[in-house]
């Protein structure tokens, strides 16, 4: 093989990667998944009324979890037995 055929060779094998990467950089990169914890605070309410009396009233509730990390990572690491 004689130098001119190397050259080529490096050149054509450059010149490939430069489209390559050329085409990729081009692409959208895949969006990052981040964990989304579920809410703490629930409110309810729902509305009644009495046909006979015509009293109306509101009957609301209100739920707060006080869970601030996931239990598994609260659990205490396992040790090495003898």
């Amino acid at each position: 093989m004689n130098r001119r055929t190397l050259i080529v060779i490096i050149l054509a094998v450059a010149a490939l990667h430069g489209l390559f990467f050329w085409l990729v950089s081009g692409s959208n990169p895949l969006p990052k998944t981040t964990f989304i914890p579920p809410p703490n605070f629930v409110a309810k309410e729902a509305a009644w009324s009495d046909a006979q009396t015509g009293e109306h009233g509101t009957y609301r509730e209100y739920k707060v979890s006080t869970q601030l990390a996931m239990p598994d990572a609260l659990a205490a690491p396992k040790s090495a037995s003898p």
